[in-house]
Parts: structure tokens; sequence; C-alpha cells
């Protein structure tokens, strides 16, 4: 009789794991967890540990891996984000290479947020053009708030010119706009006014001239800056759902002038424009954005040269 073959003994791969690698992976998971000592930075990362320690974020962020397929000793942190005094570090891991991009406060023009479901986005906009961008799980979203104040306290600060006109009161849908509207009157100081909404599906057309549905837009006035409420894509599909929502924070004191011009979103929409050194910040709107430009220019924000509007988009 055949004897059975024997079996191939099962490695104990937890038992094989170097600590520093069994504790990292044991701690690994969706969430963006704070380096509080050199040991919790990512082995890659570490060199740069000494640099950055003293930051007042100092943040891990995960790679976008199945936990199951995970094991210790692999490289499960996609990159580090310092945002401390001095301004922000962002060091990336790619191709078996760390990248750095370095901001000053004095860089930086503008923050946003974007979410969709468990997808989410924290950016600075940069005034030579470029962007710091750090793709993150939204279980994060709640961390990356506090991260998102602490930016807004270096790069705004209460506008010296005169308040804004007083304008017509301006109705919140109950969607998005309004949880939103409530979010930024707790986070900002007062006064916090809506001063331009467009609800959620509009009927409008594509560049193709396809019918679709707007995703909607809010625009809010605060002392410091002008906060750009979307959802992200100007328009959806009719069939499509939509469940993005983006968020970007504008200092007028870091914008040098304003435009209105045509849009690519689709022949019934124009985009109000911001310029804040190199960096263009376009924001597609079905109705004309006139509360918006009064706000503009109560903060002495004025038109760009040459004045007026593109050909098609009345003034």
């Amino acid at each position: 009789m055949a004897q059975r073959a024997g079996r191939v003994p099962r490695s104990d791969w937890r038992a094989d794991a170097d600590p520093d690698d069994l504790r990292e992976y044991d701690a690994f998971g969706p969430w963006i967890d704070p380096v509080r000592t050199e040991i919790g930075m990512p082995r890659v990362f570490r060199p740069w540990y000494p640099e950055l320690a003293d930051a007042a974020f100092l943040l891990k962020i995960p790679r976008d891996i199945d936990r199951a397929q995970a094991r210790p000793g692999q490289d499960l942190f996609a990159a580090i984000l310092a945002v401390g005094e001095r301004g922000v570090c962002s060091l990336r891991h790619v191709g078996g290479t760390v990248t750095r991009e370095d901001a000053t406060w004095e860089q930086v023009v503008a923050c946003a947020t974007y979410n969709n479901l468990l997808l989410a986005r924290w950016s600075l906009l940069l005034s030579n053009g470029s962007a710091i961008h750090v793709p993150h799980n939204s279980v994060g979203s709640d961390l990356m708030a506090k991260v998102t104040a602490y930016v807004r306290a270096h790069i705004a600060a209460p506008s010296e010119a005169s308040v804004p006109p007083t304008l017509p009161a301006v109705d919140v849908p109950q969607d998005f706009s309004a949880s939103k509207l409530a979010e930024l009157k707790r986070t900002f100081p007062a006064p916090v006014a809506a001063i331009h909404v467009e609800p959620r599906n509009r009927l409008c057309r594509s560049g193709r001239f396809a019918r679709r549905l707007s995703t909607g837009l809010m625009v809010v006035d605060t002392p410091e800056a002008l906060v750009l409420v979307s959802g992200g894509e100007p328009a959806r599909s009719i069939f499509a759902p939509n469940y993005a929502t983006e968020v970007r924070i504008v200092p007028y004191s870091r914008l040098d002038s304003w435009a209105l011009t045509s849009s690519t979103a689709g022949p019934d929409f124009r985009s109000i424009v911001l310029l804040a050194g190199s960096h263009v910040i376009e924001q597609a709107c079905l109705d004309r954005p006139a509360a918006v430009i009064a706000a503009l220019e109560a903060r002495d924000v004025l038109p760009a040269e040459p004045q007026g509007e593109v050909v098609g988009v009345p003034r």
C-alpha cells in the first residue's frame, strides 16, 4: 500500500516576523495613524524622522491594499505627511523610491477635501500652480479635518476690507448643502453665510449636448475665506448616482483676481475663475454668481484684465 506523502510544515509567519514589522502590521488598517516615535515611523521613511519629529501632525498614510493580503515586512504605508510651523512636507514611496514635496505657508493658496464614499483626497493648492495631494480612505477624514483647521490658521486671516454688501437671502436645500453649511458655521468665525446655491439634479447639457443632471453647488462667505462646496464634477449622467462632496477653502488674502468665463462642463455652464499666483481655481456654475463677485470685490479682489467675459457668456 502506498504511503501517504508527508505534509510540508506550515510556516508561522508571525513568529518569524521582525518585531518592528509585526508591530507595524498589527496596527495597519485603512485609517491614518499619527507617528509618535521613531520606531513607529515606517521603515522606508525612518531616515526623515529626526527632521520631522517636531511637526504638529506627523501622519502615515496606508496603502490601499486588502488587509488579508498584507504581511509583516511589506511596505504597508504609501506616504508620510508632516504639517508644522514651517509648512508642509509630503514623503511618498513609489517604485522603490521616496519622493519629497515641501511647501511653506507663504506658498499655500487654498486647501481642498474630496470625499466619495470610501475614497477621499486631501489637497493643498500652491501658488506655483502645483498641488500636494494625499489620497486616503475616508475613515481618516475626521483626523484630516483637524489638519485642515491647522492649515487654515496659518494661511487665512479675517479680511480687513469692507464687508460684502447686503445680499438677498439664499435658500439652502436639505441635501448636502444644509449639513455642510451647519458644519462650516461650527468651524469658521461668524458671520458665515451661503451666498450662492444651486440645488442638485437640475437638467443641463454636457459638451456633447447630452442631457445630464447637475451635482449642486454652494458658495459660502466667511470673514477669512470663500468656501466652494460642490459635488465634484459639475454634472452626472441621468442614470448614474453621485455621492461626491468637494470643499475648497480659498482665503481672500491669497487671491489676486477673478474672472468669469465659459466652461468646459457644457453649454449651460459658466465658470468663476479665482487666480492666486500661478494657480487657477475654477468652479463651474449654472447661474451667474453675482453675489460671489460682490463678495470678492468687497474684499478688494478685482477682475482680471481684460475685464469682461468671453464671448457667449453674458455679463
